[in-house]
């Protein structure tokens, strides 16, 4: 299983990187991403459309049918519609949710932005995430994008990861150590009295 996703991450992130430099090349990379935001957007809305790019039963040239009138529906460029073309003709269409997260992260990337994850206790409203991305993106020196996400087992405070560093400032994870401490104290007197 984890070979697969591997594979499909590195299909992806060729077929991705070829993309981005030929909209580089053409001053065209901001249509590209705006093209490829109404996709994320249309993957997150609809079951259907994802259940048609994983089924295996369309043929090709039903798939083109459905992707072209999407293109000409929202006037993508033809940058992305000839992407999307290969895509089918490759056979790579079921790629396609790994496609838009490749090519979010590589832009990312290529501007310096740094991605990091946000776990809060309760939904934090649209200027507490800005006033957070400023902070860190101070502190460290690069533009940073949160990606928040609500876990009410934390309680309160937040944990944050930068890449493969985590800093847990939650409740939970205070009670945990009190919780240890207090356990050890307690062994600690039990022997004492022993």
């Amino acid at each position: 299983m984890a070979s697969k996703k591997s594979s499909s991450e590195v299909v992806s992130k060729r077929y991705v990187c070829s993309l981005i430099e030929l909209a580089e090349s053409k001053g065209k990379l901001a249509n590209v991403e705006a093209d490829i935001s109404v996709i994320s957007d249309i993957l997150i809305e609809s079951k259907d459309f994802i259940e048609f790019i994983s089924n295996p039963i369309f043929s090709v040239d039903n798939q083109k049918k459905a992707i072209m009138a999407i293109c000409k529906k929202y006037k993508f460029t033809d940058l992305t519609s000839n992407f999307l073309d290969t895509i089918i003709e490759n056979g790579r269409l079921s790629f396609l949710p790994n496609f838009v997260e490749v090519f979010r992260n590589e832009v990312s990337s290529r501007k310096g932005e740094v991605k990091i994850g946000i776990k809060v206790a309760n939904d934090l409203s649209a200027k507490q995430i800005k006033d957070i991305e400023k902070s860190l993106s101070e502190a460290i020196g690069s533009k940073v994008i949160a990606k928040v996400e609500k876990d009410e087992a934390i309680i309160g405070g937040m944990v944050v990861t930068v890449g493969s560093v985590m800093i847990d400032d939650s409740i939970r994870r205070k009670l945990d150590r009190l919780s240890r401490v207090m356990k050890i104290s307690n062994e600690n007197e039990k022997e004492e009295v022993a």
